[in-house]
């Protein structure tokens, strides 16, 4: 089992790197997981360009036939349960890796996010790109136990 993460621009040093390296280890209990951090586009005066661009490099880094989650302020908002669930089918049934793709400043080129999956939707407000990475790492973390009926999800 396999789980990619990619997202725009590294994680600095500091409480929020320690706290997605704790669940990465955390996670490797149940499946091979990476992190891919792509240079930011951002400084580009054109919001659509910036997104092409960072979209090409994304596209270098996704693995074949895996199941691909979007996150994007217009897609689906699901249950922990319901994401453990998910995760089990494609890991575990289809023996799919999942690739999960985070935006930089200007999100994910919509070309990107038609292509995905699952268009998944973290909040309809404004987060924090650091509070993303945490939260999809905790996320999967907890699928995994919500799987194996381990304390952590309860």
């Amino acid at each position: 089992m396999k789980i990619r993460f990619i997202w725009i621009d590294k994680t600095k040093a500091g409480p929020e790197k320690d706290i997605i390296d704790d669940y990465a280890s955390r996670i490797k209990r149940f499946a091979d997981v990476e992190v891919i951090e792509i240079k930011s586009s951002a400084r580009q005066e054109n919001p659509e360009s910036a997104m092409e661009e960072e979209a090409r490099d994304i596209e270098k880094h996704l693995l074949k036939d895996s199941f691909f989650i979007a996150t994007t302020p217009s897609g689906k908002e699901i249950s922990s349960h319901k994401f453990a669930e998910l995760m089990k089918d494609v890991l575990k049934v289809q023996a799919k890796p999942v690739v999960i793709v985070v935006g930089g400043r200007y999100g994910i080129a919509p070309r990107l996010i038609k292509a995905s999956n699952l268009k998944l939707s973290i909040s309809q407000m404004t987060l924090n790109h650091y509070l993303v990475r945490i939260f999809l790492f905790e996320q999967v973390y907890r699928g995994f136990c919500i799987m194996d009926g381990l304390p952590y999800a309860k």
